[in-house]
Parts: C-alpha cells; sequence; structure tokens
C-alpha cells in the first residue's frame, strides 16, 4: 500500500471527503446495514482505516476497535480525532502483513484500501489468519465493470470485459500513487480460494454522478440510494460492492 501520498504535508485527505457528503453517507449507509447482521462484535480491525473515516460507523457495534494504516500522519490524525476513545487501538501496518497474532479477531473490514492492492489474494489470506473461525469480512470492491464504464466500453466496441484489473495513477509526477479496479467475479473467486464465502452484496454510490447530486437533495438522495442497494447488487450497478463474507470452516 502506498504511503508517501497519504503522507505527504499537501495532501489533505481528510478534506478529500469534505466534498463527498453523498459517498460518504452512501458508504456508511451499505456499512450499517451489513454490520447490524453481526452483532455483537467482540473485536474488529480496520484495515487501511486511514485517518479513521468509518469509526463513528463501527464503533456502536464493537467492543475492541483496531485502526491498521500504514501511513504515520494518517494514524496521528486518528489519535486527534478519537483521543478519548478508550478502547481504540492504533497500528501501522501494511495490509498484507500485520502484526497481530492468528485468530484475534471476530471481524475484519477493507474499505477505499483494495483500489491501491495489486495483489488481493496475499492480503485476503492475512486477513483469513487474523480472523476467528467463522469470524466475517466486510470488503470494499471498486467495481471494474459498473453501470457507467458499461456504457463507456459499449461505446467505443467493447462487449466484453476481461477479469484483470484496471490500473490507472493519480497525483503528480513526484507524488503519485495507483488504482485499481477490479471485476467483482474475480474478487470472488479470489475470496472463496482463501477461505472465505460470500454472504451478500451490496451496490453502491448507484447516483454517483454530477448532474444527479446538483439537482436531487442530498436527504433525498440518500433515501433513492438506500433503497436500491441491494435490488442493484446482483447487476453490479455501482462504482464500489460491499461484500459481506464469512470465514470458511
Amino acid at each position: 500500500m502506498p504511503t508517501a501520498y497519504y503522507d505527504d504535508p499537501d495532501y489533505d485527505y481528510q478534506h478529500y471527503w469534505s466534498n463527498r457528503s453523498y459517498e460518504n453517507q452512501a458508504e456508511y449507509r451499505a456499512l450499517r446495514c451489513l454490520l447490524k447482521n453481526l452483532v455483537p462484535i467482540h473485536s474488529l480491525i480496520d484495515i487501511g482505516a486511514g485517518f479513521g473515516r468509518l469509526v463513528p460507523v463501527y464503533k456502536p457495534y464493537t467492543t475492541k476497535i483496531t485502526l491498521a494504516e500504514p501511513s504515520q500522519r494518517m494514524l496521528a490524525k486518528a489519535k486527534q480525532l478519537y483521543n478519548d476513545y478508550h478502547n481504540i487501538e492504533y497500528l501501522r501496518a501494511f495490509a498484507e502483513d500485520i502484526p497481530m497474532p492468528d485468530q484475534t479477531f471476530d471481524t475484519g473490514l477493507m474499505v477505499r484500501t483494495l483500489h491501491h492492492l495489486e495483489n488481493p489474494e496475499t492480503v485476503f489470506w492475512e486477513i483469513n489468519r487474523l480472523l476467528k473461525p467463522h469470524g466475517y469480512l466486510i470488503l470494499e470492491i471498486p467495481n471494474k465493470i459498473h453501470f457507467i464504464a458499461k456504457i463507456r466500453a459499449f461505446l467505443k466496441g467493447n462487449f466484453k470485459f476481461a477479469q484483470d484489473q484496471n490500473r490507472t495513477t493519480v497525483g503528480t509526477p513526484g507524488n503519485h500513487v495507483a488504482f485499481y479496479n477490479y471485476h467483482p467475479e474475480k474478487i470472488k473467486q479470489l475470496l472463496s480460494s482463501t477461505g472465505f464465502q460470500v454472504q451478500k452484496i451490496l451496490s453502491v454510490s448507484n447516483l454517483r454522478h454530477p448532474f444527479l447530486k446538483k439537482i436531487i437533495p442530498l436527504a433525498l438522495l440518500i433515501k433513492i440510494e438506500q433503497a436500491l442497494q441491494q435490488p442493484l447488487a446482483k447487476y453490479y450497478f455501482g462504482p464500489s460492492l460491499f461484500i459481506l463474507c464469512q470465514k470458511k470452516k
């Protein structure tokens, strides 16, 4: 996972989310929908936690939280935000190698992190190691075949999506980071081969279009979003998919 990009003092990841209220709330709704099926959760690890954006969502559901993040700057911001929370552990770690004992956690969470990982299989094995028997993983994936991507591809005469990942980069020549988009079926295959069984999928940020966000009030937009997350999941409609899976026996 990249660290230099998020450790750059000129890049404010927290501010990035202050301008994305719709996407933020859409992910909050999806996460709550999945978490409520898992209670009680005694221990949860958020892998690639950043500054702890999702802590307010899962804190009511769990007793102990571990924020695992490779960026020292992001961890420092998380500590500032949640200084009064006494059940949070801050761990500087990469997703591929987390220095914690086997079978430590009931639940693993990885949101907005997979898009930085070139080899998801390694990470899935590491999460499997960390989870207790029958533990759960909530995984967000950047969806390569979302509705708008399909429309763009069809207009270019591309009627088939390969299951390898798409790679793009953002940032400046001196400080940039790779982003990967994945085919959902490929991720499902990798999850199965690394010891997970998919339980539920939600399609998220289904209305993420500048025109829609401009003409529809945010409160209404989120209500529509929430109603669409489950029915649109079978079509892999949204640019982001939330997958709930369980560690196999």
